[in-house]
């Protein structure tokens, strides 16, 4: 009997089998019969082009950047009978992003769930707008300027580092100390967990995710791990699993502490069933903070409901990983890019001195922020150069016809390179020099609106734009007041000579190397409790 069972079984599972490979051979066919013209690497019968990702991962970008070099601006690349149809024209762009047709990630998203968890990034569909209903108020502008003050003793922690770091006299790399305060602050502002005893746990949590993003593009180099049945029982996907259940664990700790101090005794707050309050709460000394933006979610009306309690650890989960980890990288871009061209250095300071004059201890606050214009375009200009996320992917739900000329049938995944758009010289001439008035109003207007997609666009552009922007003007106003930035000794190398690497966003292979200066003789401002990142 039980030899019955197994035997129909097995039956059912070779039945399933073969139907899933007739309908995928019936679905290339058709695309290919599509795309038969489309420039692109000549594919391999069942492999497609799988062999030319076949490579190590320090050499993978090149041989991404190589692909673009060869056969932009539009080409076809096939993962064994998968199409993935990449675009750089912004006109194709606007045709994708822009339509509600296309909103769905690219099915290949779903890799980066070991680094990002299951949320806004990485879902699809009526889940998504779920998700994105949900945590959309709580960054909109008047929310987020309450968290200027936070942003502001994140960045007098940072000035303390570089303190030491221009006492010392030696390179720094610049992204260890980005890393620590943007991971601070993402916590405060995010969740208002307070990390200020966990400087140990913290940097086990960022190399984790360091490690884990890594891990994408190790499997994207070696395809026959594109399985997941097959890459769970390697070495390689054992070592993913455990780091996303370390990642997990640093998160649950986060909630739980977030969790305490919602509801302390002297708070009074109306509390959910997932531990959320309904008003501001006070600080460890009385004084009110402002909720976080997760507490400000939860706590609008007809919000709260719009998730399960898992679903929201999985948003908290996404807004600290991806808040940190581009937020840091987008900073330490901008401080080696400014390092590497001290002109644009001094220029920018000369804004700040215009509009914070002499006093370099002054607070930044809100108000301030918008006069800060060259900064915007210092800031813009360092993701058109270096866009974080330098690559997005949409399925492709049905046939259509790109504005630029060719056929996409349905089935396909699109992908917009934007780090190649950005630096087309047909929309940024000389497009590796670092140029901040590429931004300015006039030079704007002559070019394609999404020529510059650093941060997506249409409905699934980046929901946390403008808290990053706020954050990135008030640490560097804060910290190019007191200090410069320079090119660390013998280091004469160009942006075209700038080793990038991807793992789930952009990054440079060996770091931001810098070296620090104060810029006049002044008193450090006092730093606020948390100063355990000197110790």
């Amino acid at each position: 009997m039980l030899g019955l069972v197994v035997a129909g079984a097995l039956a059912l599972a070779l039945a399933a089998l073969v139907a899933w490979l007739v309908d995928t051979t019936r679905d290339a066919w058709r695309m290919q019969a599509v795309l038969a013209g489309m420039p692109g690497p000549k594919p391999l019968p069942l492999l497609g082009n799988l062999l030319e990702l076949f490579t190590s991962q320090d050499k993978f970008w090149a041989t991404v950047v190589g692909l673009m070099q060869r056969h932009a601006p539009t080409f076809c690349f096939w993962l064994g009978p998968w199409p993935f149809v990449v675009i750089t024209d912004p006109r194709d762009y606007e045709h994708v992003m822009n339509s509600a047709r296309f909103n769905d990630k690219s099915t290949w998203y779903p890799l980066a769930r070991v680094a990002l968890g299951t949320g806004l990034i990485t879902l699809s569909g009526k889940v998504w707008r779920r998700h994105r209903r949900a945590i959309g108020p709580s960054l909109h502008q008047h929310v987020l300027v309450q968290n200027v003050e936070v942003f502001r003793r994140k960045a007098i922690e940072l000035s303390h580092m570089m303190t030491r770091a221009a006492r010392s006299a030696q390179p720094v790399d610049i992204l260890e100390y980005c890393n620590m305060v943007s991971m601070d602050s993402v916590c405060e502002t995010m969740l208002s967990a307070d990390l200020s005893s966990d400087a140990a746990a913290l940097g086990r949590f960022v190399e984790q995710t360091t490690n884990a993003a890594r891990m994408v593009t190790y499997r994207v180099c070696h395809p026959w791990l594109l399985w997941d049945s097959l890459y769970a029982r390697t070495s390689a996907g054992r070592e993913a699993a455990r780091m996303e259940a370390d990642t997990d664990t640093f998160i649950d700790h986060i909630v739980s502490k977030w969790r305490q101090h919602s509801v302390r005794p002297d708070a009074t707050p109306e509390v959910h069933d997932q531990g959320v309050v309904a008003q501001e709460q006070p600080g460890a000394k009385g004084a009110c903070r402002p909720r976080s933006l997760l507490e400000h979610a939860l706590a609008t009306q007809g919000l709260a409901d719009l998730l399960t309690a898992r679903e929201w650890r999985e948003e908290a989960k996404a807004m600290v990983v991806a808040g940190q980890g581009t937020v840091a990288h987008c900073l330490s871009f901008a401080l080696l890019l400014l390092a590497m061209h001290p002109e644009e250095q001094r220029r920018l300071q000369q804004e700040l001195d215009d509009v914070f004059g002499a006093d370099p201890q002054r607070a930044v606050t809100e108000h301030e922020l918008p006069h800060l214009q060259r900064m915007e375009r210092v800031i813009l200009e360092t993701l058109r150069l270096f866009p974080l996320v330098p690559v997005f992917g949409r399925d492709c739900v049905e046939d259509t016809v790109l504005p630029s000329g060719p056929r996409v049938p349905r089935g396909a995944q699109l992908f917009m390179f934007s780090f190649h758009t950005q630096r087309d010289p047909a929309w940024f001439p000389d497009p590796l020099r670092f140029d901040p008035d590429r931004f300015l109003p006039d030079q704007v207007r002559g070019r394609p609106p999404l020529s510059f997609a650093a941060f997506s666009a249409g409905p699934r552009s980046c929901i946390g734009q403008r808290y990053a922007i706020m954050y990135l003007k008030t640490v560097l106003s804060t910290v190019l007041r007191r200090y410069e930035v320079h090119r660390a000794p013998g280091d004469t190398r160009t942006v075209a000579d700038l080793p990038v690497e991807i793992g789930v966003i952009l990054s440079l292979d060996g770091g931001f190397p810098v070296t620090v200066s104060e810029r006049g003789e002044f008193p450090p401002t006092a730093l606020p409790a948390a100063s355990r990142h000197l110790n």
